[in-house]
């Protein structure tokens, strides 16, 4: 399935470049950035993961990705954000898009996260977004969205 380009207010969430691995490579990516953005472009084609670049509109900076892994009738979703973007509530506008979409394009029950207990900005952000603190371990947070819930809230915005 290909992937449209996301636009908000101040950011273009598109399909992942030839050149996004290099831009990305500071990120903790799992296995790395280009290990973890070849998965997730491997994953769009056969339906198992979904993944964008995050560029700022303005200058067409890549600034971050958002990707997600899907496993029966739950999703696995993942923000970051190269540090010169924190900071600047791109968390929040580039979630609200890519989650909108997989909401509407795969229909995920619920939507999961996992942050750093110590990682505060992402624990606020996901909050903002509506995800609910499931779980707790020693150095992880757990995270929750349920379908339903996202439903309900993005009504009541648009209200």
């Amino acid at each position: 399935m290909s992937q449209p380009t996301l636009l908000t207010p101040r950011l273009i969430l598109r399909p992942f470049g030839d050149g996004d691995a290099d831009a990305l490579a500071g990120l903790p990516l799992p296995g790395g950035a280009a290990a973890c953005l070849r998965e997730l472009r491997r994953g769009e084609l056969f339906g198992g993961a979904s993944g964008m670049a995050i560029c700022r509109r303005d200058d067409r900076l890549t600034v971050g990705c958002a990707g997600v892994r899907f496993e029966r009738d739950e999703a696995h979703f993942g923000l970051w954000l190269l540090p010169a973007a924190r900071g600047r509530g791109f968390g929040v506008e580039a979630g609200r898009a890519f989650v909108d979409r997989v909401f509407d394009v795969h229909s995920p029950r619920v939507l999961l996260a996992q942050t750093a207990r110590s990682d505060t900005a992402a624990a606020q952000w996901l909050t903002r977004l509506g995800f609910d603190l499931d779980a707790t371990g020693a150095d992880t947070l757990g995270w929750r969205l349920r379908r339903l819930s996202w439903s309900v809230a993005r009504t009541s915005r648009s209200l």
